[in-house]
């Protein structure tokens, strides 16, 4: 915990260095810290999007950034100097808030994408870059987050152990004390599930509140907020309700007209970047969709990879209650009806998101308030989507954040607003323990694996972050953990190896035969083997 909340500061004035440089560049929504240190974010994340087309993200690059940051600090002294000395005067519930936060973050990571999508992904990045059919190697690195590039950015030097999370929870509640939006602190209940791991859910939950709030305060141009709702899509492409929203009010506005508005070539820039990403790794400009894959390519991945890809996302709503077998073999009424009626904690959620966003529509024609119609209709597009391709209540969380967002802003309780601070901190204190004492173990949530994986914290992540070492296989010159030797055999893709003189040739695929199969069997069956001893 000591070593992390070091690294966090020198993190936190790494972007804040970084971000002055670019106070000219990208919109300007308010002139708070906060949002400096996330334009510092979203620039270094932006300049390492494009490096890594021809670089890996190392150590060497690390350290020119934090040259660049060092050198801007230095320039911007005086501008540092003002902004150091307004958080003087910030509420002592800040450091409340940041020391809960800090013992949460130190714990064991818990979700299941850190182990098989998360740190895999930040590793791939820091040896290769992007590769040419990366997607043949293996599915998930192809989809390269922005969240996970920036992680990949900062991982061999200022944040070793993958707790970038926990800054952005930082950011958020400096924001909060800054403009006293305190309702919002309630929102801190949710954030703790996501501090110890890389997870892109928590920047998106960030900025879409942050994005919300100010547009509500401050009905600025449309583009500028459209271009932190198109960070939200590269971080997380399925984040699509406020870059509808605001795509709406940017047309509403006749905002296009403006031909010369820099934010339209920040757009294109960062569409660009991400469809030039799409046909390096996958030869498809919006992976994992199918419909978009450039068939023409060599190293485009086959059909069959995609509709694995499809029965999979369909496969893990029911994943408590049937069999993989079990679900492809269901027609669409059976299948919605296990989606809507199977008792699990996963249909729950999912339920209560509907819910919400069907008592906020009400809400907004009662009250007929343009804003809330508008959003939530943007909330019902994404439902539905969801809906036809993944019935993932985790996919629909951004949504849940929006109605709950909606909710609090309309309710006026004079105790709440009184006592906001502390009542939020009451409730983020208990669920702190929940989570650092492990009490959702046992029968609690059974139906959400992730929770299965928490664990107490003990004396040395006091000094030093908890992080699991994953066992891995040895097969010539790759190593590999065995869930993911599993999948190969599932997806009946050959497993390749590494061109260790020149990564960058990339991966084309290759279908598994008799031979292969039954050399990936005997190393499975040798790993086996040496568990049991």
């Amino acid at each position: 915990m000591v070593l992390q909340f070091f690294l966090s500061i020198v993190l936190f004035l790494f972007f804040l260095g970084i971000g002055f440089l670019f106070q000219k560049i990208f919109p300007r929504i308010n002139s708070t810290i906060s949002f400096t240190v996330i334009n510092g974010m979203i620039g270094v994340g932006l300049i390492s999007f494009l490096v890594a087309f021809f670089l890996p993200l190392n150590f060497t690059y690390e350290v020119v950034l934090i040259s660049i940051a060092i050198l801007s600090l230095i320039y911007h002294r005086n501008e540092v100097k003002v902004s150091l000395l307004k958080l003087k005067n910030i509420s002592r519930y800040f450091y409340a808030f940041t020391f809960v936060g800090l013992l949460v973050a130190v714990t064991y990571p818990f979700i299941l994408d850190h182990f098989g999508y998360y740190i895999p992904t930040i590793k791939w990045l820091d040896f290769a870059g992007f590769v040419k059919g990366l997607s043949n190697f293996e599915w998930v690195l192809a989809q390269n987050s922005f969240w996970h590039i920036l992680q990949a950015s900062i991982n061999e030097t200022l944040d070793i152990y993958y707790r970038l999370n926990f800054c952005i929870f930082l950011i958020f509640n400096l924001y909060v004390f800054e403009l006293k939006q305190k309702k919002l602190l309630i929102f801190n209940l949710i954030f703790l599930f996501f501090l110890n791991t890389p997870s892109p859910d928590l920047p998106v939950f960030v900025l879409s509140i942050l994005l919300i709030n100010e547009y509500l305060r401050y009905k600025n141009k449309a583009s500028d907020y459209l271009f932190y709702a198109a960070i939200l899509f590269v971080i997380k492409p399925i984040s699509i309700v406020l870059i509808l929203f605001f795509g709406i009010e940017y047309l509403r506005n006749k905002e296009y007209k403006n031909l010369k508005d820099k934010n339209l070539f920040l757009l294109i820039f960062i569409a660009l970047l991400f469809c030039c990403k799409g046909i390096i790794v996958s030869a498809n400009p919006l992976f994992p969709l199918e419909f978009s894959s450039i068939k023409g390519l060599e190293w485009a991945s086959p059909q069959h990879l995609y509709e694995l890809s499809a029965q999979n996302g369909k496969f893990i709503p029911l994943k408590d209650s049937f069999t993989f077998e079990e679900v492809a073999r269901m027609n669409t009424t059976e299948y919605f009806q296990a989606i809507f009626f199977q008792s699990s904690s996963r249909t729950i959620i999912f339920l209560l998101i509907i819910c919400l966003t069907i008592f906020n529509l009400l809400i907004g024609f009662y009250k007929k308030n343009y804003f809330i119609k508008s959003l939530i209709f943007c909330c019902i597009v994404k439902l539905l989507i969801i809906l036809i391709f993944s019935n993932q209540f985790r996919f629909l969380l951004d949504v849940l954040i929006i109605d709950l967002l909606i909710i609090f802003k309309l309710v006026n309780l004079k105790i709440f607003n009184k006592y906001s601070e502390l009542l939020s901190l009451i409730f983020v204190y208990i669920t702190s323990f929940i989570l650092i004492f492990s009490i959702f173990k046992g029968d609690y949530f059974k139906n959400i694996k992730s929770f299965s994986y928490i664990r107490s914290i003990n004396f040395d992540q006091i000094l030093i972050p908890g992080n699991y070492k994953e066992n891995e296989l040895n097969i010539n010159n790759l190593n590999i953990s065995k869930t993911k030797l599993e999948k190969f055999l599932q997806y009946q893709i050959y497993l390749q190896q590494i061109d260790s003189t020149d990564v960058k040739k990339g991966f084309y695929f290759e279908k598994m035969d008799r031979k292969k199969r039954e050399k990936i069997l005997n190393i499975l069956k040798e790993e086996q083997k040496k568990q049991v001893k």
